[in-house]
């Protein structure tokens, strides 16, 4: 219940009495705390959403890291044998045979790197825009050298700028804390490809 009081006055506006109103208000308690509810379900659902999200980005990463060392191995020591480098294998089917391993061992390797380069424009943390500046310097990082949780050495971003800048060009960062970041870079047209080829 919600309740308003009043002073009730007489003709001389002296107070004779308290008057109030009362107003049911359970229903609007009900919302409000259904609305609190479900914002702290949504809050809840983001995080373990970011959470499984990263645990499947270090998933696919470490798969494919563990996947691509023996099929480097199946691939070079197929192609050796299709080669015949170490002298003639005997028969010619095993030759084509070894080829037909290279070639899908190939093939299943180009599949763990496009799943590789998925994995990385996924597992960013995102920066507050204090800690841009942070790690736009070389070897600075913004997680601490005790909490941090992703590997490198801080010089991906610095290196970059650097590079778009020895070609005239600029580097913009958009970032939010826990959500991620996009890099834009801008380059003169007269460095582009198009404008390569037209000056030959």
């Amino acid at each position: 219940m919600k309740s308003v009081k009043f002073p009730i006055r007489d003709s001389d506006r002296g107070v004779i009495g308290i008057g109030g109103i009362s107003t049911d208000i359970t229903v609007e308690k009900m919302a409000a705390d259904a609305l609190q509810n479900a914002k702290v379900t949504a809050e809840a659902a983001a995080v373990l959403a970011r959470e499984a999200s990263l645990a499947k980005s270090h998933f696919l990463a470490n798969m494919s890291h563990e996947l691509r060392t023996p099929l480097n191995a199946i691939i070079g020591f197929s192609e050796i044998i299709h080669r015949e480098e170490f002298g003639a294998v005997g028969k010619p089917k095993y030759v084509e045979y070894a080829n037909d391993i290279s070639d899908a061992g190939k093939h299943l390797l180009s599949i763990i790197n496009d799943i590789l380069d998925l994995s990385k424009i996924e597992t960013g943390i995102g920066m507050a825009l204090d800690d841009i500046q942070v790690a736009l310097s070389p070897f600075d990082q913004i997680d601490s050298a005790l909490n941090r949780s992703f590997e490198g050495t801080g010089l991906g971003l610095p290196l970059s700028k650097a590079l778009v800048e020895l070609h005239g060009g600029s580097l913009d960062l958009q970032s939010e804390l826990e959500v991620g970041t996009a890099v834009t870079f801008r380059f003169p047209a007269n460095r582009t490809i198009a404008a390569s080829l037209n000056a030959r």
